[in-house]
């Protein structure tokens, strides 16, 4: 007798649901694209129990055909492709036909959708995969779809989902991008009660863009540098953090490919290359980059959950990337080094001259083709950058004196290395010229030998000594703020605090 069966399609779709839905985010994410596929400009999310009770997605799309709603449960049921050459030119963000059938075998999934032509609504619910007969029901032109006790029908998949905490941390992870790339749609995001956010759909803006005012909304308190490039079939758009944004580890980096949130390491590790003359090695930026590239030169269809992309040529989009970046920071950061005027966001790109006819400044709504005019980033400069102020030559050599004698003070315990035993006395005095570059290092010369000084590294390290030497002496003073210091944080940054 064979060894070879054919699987019960129970199985299959147990199967598949293991591909397609690792954990509550992931159904919210395969919900969400539906709802922006068909073509909502509202849509409401609401979440219980980091969605391990239930995750609640209404929109007022064009909502599903009666004839077509038992269909669209079935495993590869979908309206947006038709033939193997559509899979060269997807342009909706859900396409594969695995969603609601691989939601509906885990558990129980409730549909109530309308279309504009319908009197009534339906109401359909699917328990376990097993289909309940369709009701009458009432709501206005659109789709809710409402999904509880995700899993219940694999208890082995169940144990291995997280806190509540941490399951709603993946559920911010998938609700943010989509927002940001969909400022004409007015977002609502309900945990457990609360509402988290609020987002009003902005004037006059499209799907697949990036808007100043909701990245302002979603991540609060960050600087930017606008990114642009334009060349070869490829444009790249988005933003940069300032380099005083720098950190060892950034959780504020999104990529989006025509509008698609994806994550792809080349573009990652371009836009580390290209920042790498601004910002330590070691360190991170958060950045938005956003590229458009012909369809074609695209393949989405290479991971079961629609998270990663594959280029026809991913060292010219690697390259565009660094480029854009690198230009960015040349064109905005270094000149705010060396004036005391706020940089200015303006678009860099590679061999490309900023300046525009009429005197208008670029602004990111300009990056891809068929936008809107959307308010230009020299409007929103006040909110997202600040002047850095240079210090002269003067200042940098009073500085550095006061490095040098703390260091000494200190028997060599300050900033400057102690080589040997037979290091000489370090005597302030005995500095013949300091200098500054990049308004960061200080380089001074002592005698017949140089100093270079990192002038941050070397602050930290003197108000450690004198914090030290004050515990030591009179134990820790502290003194309540007259005014409240109020710091704004993203929904990720407030979960972790």
């Amino acid at each position: 007798m064979g060894k070879i069966i054919t699987l019960s399609k129970e199985l299959i779709n147990h199967i598949a649901a293991g591909e397609v839905v690792e954990r509550p985010a992931s159904v919210l994410k395969e919900l969400l694209e539906n709802a922006i596929d068909a073509g909502s400009d509202k849509i409401s999310v609401k979440v219980g129990q980091g969605g391990i009770e239930h995750i609640e997605v209404s929109d007022n799309g064009s909502g599903i055909e009666p004839d077509d709603l038992e269909n669209a449960v079935q495993p590869h049921s979908t309206s947006k492709i038709n033939s193997v050459d559509d899979l060269s030119h997807i342009e909706t963000l859900g396409f594969r036909g695995e969603a609601l059938a691989s939601v509906a075998a885990i558990s129980k999934l409730s549909i109530l959708t309308k279309t504009e032509a319908s009197s009534t609504a339906q109401m359909m619910v699917v328990t376990g995969g097993e289909i309940a007969p369709v009701k009458m029901a009432s709501r206005d032109t659109g789709t809710t779809i409402r999904v509880e006790d995700l899993f219940h029908a694999v208890p082995a998949r169940k144990k291995f989902l997280k806190q509540p905490k941490t399951e709603y941390r993946k559920i911010i992870d998938v609700f943010v991008p989509l927002a940001l790339m969909h400022p004409e749609i007015h977002w609502t995001l309900e945990s457990d009660g609360r509402i988290v956010h609020t987002l009003p759909s902005i004037a006059g803006t499209l799907g697949g863009s990036l808007h100043p005012q909701r990245v302002f909304e979603l991540l609060p308190g960050i600087e930017f540098v606008e990114v642009f490039y334009d060349g070869e079939g490829i444009v790249v758009g988005g933003m940069v953090g300032h380099p005083s944004h720098k950190a060892p580890r950034v959780s504020e980096r999104y990529v989006f490919v025509n509008g698609r949130p994806v994550w792809d390491n080349g573009i990652a590790k371009a836009v580390m290359m290209g920042s790498a003359r601004f910002i330590p090695e070691g360190m991170r930026v958060p950045f938005l980059i956003s590229l458009n590239i012909s369809h074609d030169q695209v393949d989405v269809n290479v991971h079961p959950r629609k998270m990663e992309v594959r280029f026809a040529n991913p060292y010219r989009v690697y390259s565009a990337v660094e480029s854009a970046v690198r230009k960015a920071y040349e064109d905005n950061v270094r000149e705010s080094l060396s004036s005391e005027e706020p940089h200015r966001l303006r678009r860099g790109g590679a061999g490309e001259d900023i300046s525009n006819e009429g005197g208008r400044e670029h602004t990111l709504s300009d990056s891809f083709e068929n936008r809107s005019t959307t308010q230009s980033f020299r409007e929103s400069t006040h909110a997202i950058s600040r002047p850095v102020n240079p210090h002269t030559v003067e200042e940098s050599l009073s500085f550095s004196k006061l490095i040098l004698s703390d260091a000494s003070q200190e028997g060599g315990t300050g900033v400057l290395p102690q080589e040997s035993s037979k290091s000489p006395e370090i005597d302030p005095d005995t500095v013949v010229s300091a200098r500054q570059y990049l308004n960061r290092y200080v380089i001074a010369q002592l005698n017949d030998a140089i100093l270079i000084i990192d002038q941050h590294a070397a602050a930290e390290r003197i108000r450690f000594e004198k914090l030290l030497r004050d515990y030591e002496d009179r134990g820790i003073e502290s003194q309540t703020l007259m005014l409240p210091l109020e710091i704004r944080m993203s929904s990720k940054e407030l979960l972790f605090v």
